[in-house]
Order: C-alpha cells, then sequence, then structure tokens
C-alpha cells in the first residue's frame, strides 16, 4: 500500500537484491552494445574509371592511430600459386571516442571532388629485419576509402568495440630481400591518410601502426628477390 512504511531491514534486503540482480543486467547490456565486427577485404575492388594520384607535402601533420592492431590468424589458401595467405588483422578501438572506420572499395566514387572528410585506409605488410637489416619498406596489401558524403562507406568502432579485418596477401607478389634457405617473418599494420575537402590533396596522415605478432614463411621458388 502506498504510504505505508517498509521495515528498514526490508529496505536493506531490497537493496541487495538490486545490487545483485540488476547490476549484472546492466553489465551484460553495456557488453552487448559493444558489437564485434567482420570485415571481408579478400575479393577485388570494382574497376576504377580513372586512378588519381593524390598530392601531398613532406610537411605534413602525422597522428597516431586511435587503435590496437593483433594478427589474429594466419594460413595459407588451399591449391593457390603462388602462395596467397589469409590473414586475420583484429582492430580495436582504444580511445574514448568514435573512429570512424573507411570501407569502401570504390576509390572514383568515394574520393571523387566534392564529398566531405574524404581518407584512405591502408593495410600493410612488411618483412622483419633478417640478419640485422632494417625491415623491408611496407607493401599495400589493400586499401579502403571512406568519406561522410557517402555514410555507407564509413563503419563506426565504438570505444572498445573490435573489427575482424580478412586479407589476402598473395607471396609472389612482395619483395624479399633473402637467401633460399631463409623463412621470412611477415607483419602487418597499418596507416591513413586524410585529404583537404577542396583538392585532391593529402593533409594529413597517421604513423604506421603493427600488430606486434610476426609469422614466418617457407619461402616460394618464383618469390622475386631482391
Amino acid at each position: 500500500m502506498w504510504g505505508t512504511r517498509v521495515p528498514v531491514g526490508d529496505l536493506m534486503l531490497f537493496r541487495l537484491f538490486a545490487t545483485c540482480t540488476l547490476l549484472p543486467l546492466l553489465v551484460v547490456g553495456s557488453e552487448q552494445r559493444q558489437r564485434h565486427h567482420a570485415l571481408d577485404l579478400t575479393l577485388p575492388a570494382p574497376p576504377q574509371l580513372s586512378v588519381r594520384v593524390p598530392g601531398g607535402s613532406t610537411d605534413l601533420a602525422v597522428a597516431a592511430l586511435p587503435l590496437q592492431a593483433n594478427m589474429k590468424s594466419f594460413r595459407r589458401r588451399g591449391g593457390s600459386s603462388p602462395a596467397v595467405f589469409e590473414a586475420t588483422l583484429t582492430l580495436r578501438n582504444t580511445s574514448r571516442e568514435k573512429f570512424e572506420l573507411p570501407t569502401g572499395r570504390d576509390d572514383s566514387l568515394v574520393l571523387k571532388d566534392g564529398n566531405k572528410a574524404r581518407r584512405t585506409f591502408l593495410f600493410l605488410v612488411r618483412q622483419l629485419a633478417v640478419n640485422s637489416k632494417q625491415p623491408s619498406s611496407p607493401t599495400v596489401v589493400v586499401s579502403t576509402a571512406g568519406s561522410s558524403s557517402i555514410p555507407s562507406s564509413i563503419l563506426i568502432l565504438n570505444p572498445g568495440e573490435e573489427v575482424d579485418v580478412l586479407l589476402a596477401i598473395n607471396i609472389g607478389e612482395l619483395r624479399f630481400s633473402l637467401h633460399s634457405d631463409e623463412s621470412p617473418k611477415l607483419q602487418l599494420g597499418c596507416a591513413e591518410w586524410k585529404y583537404s575537402d577542396h583538392r585532391y590533396f593529402i593533409e594529413a596522415m597517421t604513423e604506421r601502426l603493427w600488430a606486434p605478432e610476426a609469422i614466418s614463411v617457407s619461402p616460394e621458388p618464383n618469390i622475386r628477390r631482391q
């Protein structure tokens, strides 16, 4: 009955019940909101009507990606020659703000003049040092494009959310510097370019972010060596 006094013991018991019952539900609800995404980039990009090379400057603003990168899996695609490996790179948003990951594959559409907040996201691979040499120059495995003018070209990662990016790496297209008895160790990474809204010009870029894991790959006879 409304207005009836509740005994102190009953009130404490109710508070204990609410804490034990409702708090787990709130935690589960928070975890459910942090979705885990997947992005398959193993299929070829659509044919491009034209290929443009963006302008740039040696004096660009450089920032760090608010992401954590980890190699989740790496396996050879059966029956492929030269060797093609499928790798899964997991990216996690470690910031307190949402991160807009470019996912578009049609550069001519997403990066065309007039679109706003245009960006290119690069997925990279490099060979780690062999015989105390410096790591090789990165090779672009695949790139994606994003623009606020085309919402479908962007995947929003909320704080703490992850995306598994599936990549296809053709070993025959990489340049290694090794002897025939050496197995190169590969490392995956990523970086991002940001363009001006007024012209096709890179006005900012990020540092390269590398996954800490490395995988040994047996060299193939048709691998091009420097």
